[in-house]
Parts: C-alpha cells; sequence; structure tokens
C-alpha cells in the first residue's frame, strides 16, 4: 500500500477539463495552475452571457481574471478579477457579454 497525499494528488491532475470538487461539491471545471493561461475562441449568441465558479484547493489567495480580445485588435478588456481567500468553496460569477456582441 502505499500513502499519497493531496498535494501529490493535485500535482497529477491535468490541466483542461474534468470534474473537480470543493466542499463535496462537484462542477465540470477546466483545471489549471498559476500563473497559467487559458485561451479559448469562441462566437458569442444573441444573449451571451459568462456563468462560472472559481475557486481554489489552496490555502493561499488565488487570483482569477477574465480578458476578451476582440478579433482584429491588439488590446484585452478585463471583464472580471476575482480574489477567492477561501479555499475549497466555490465562488459563482456572472458577466453579460451582450456588450460584446458584434465585436467578437
Amino acid at each position: 500500500m502505499r500513502l499519497v497525499f493531496r498535494k501529490e494528488h493535485l500535482a497529477e491532475v491535468p490541466s483542461g477539463v474534468s470534474w473537480q470538487g470543493l466542499s463535496g461539491i462537484y462542477r465540470e471545471t477546466v483545471v489549471s495552475r498559476s500563473p497559467e493561461t487559458l485561451k479559448v475562441s469562441m462566437k458569442l449568441t444573441a444573449r451571451p452571457w459568462l456563468d462560472l465558479g472559481v475557486g481554489t484547493v489552496e490555502d493561499g489567495p488565488a487570483k482569477f481574471r477574465v480578458t476578451v480580445r476582440a478579433a482584429g485588435h491588439k488590446e484585452e478588456q478585463t471583464l472580471l478579477e476575482r480574489t477567492v481567500t477561501k479555499p475549497q468553496r466555490w465562488e459563482d460569477a456572472l458577466v453579460d457579454l451582450a456588450p460584446l456582441r458584434g465585436a467578437m
């Protein structure tokens, strides 16, 4: 038998889409590690919203930032910045993307 500690287990979880739980509440997530950056290309629907939950398993603070860059533009616009200070807890965030419709 081999004992696997939490830190070792978490180091083996690859970045990307998976099911992860915080305090027993499981969600389909995009796993990443600081200071990793994830980029996603998308087309916006007629009434676009970004509905997400952020959280961390670490005891220290973790900062999350959502930025967008319209096709053909160099500048990014920050839509959300959130610092999570309590581990093992989801913090929900809703971002209205309607002002970006037509620019993406």
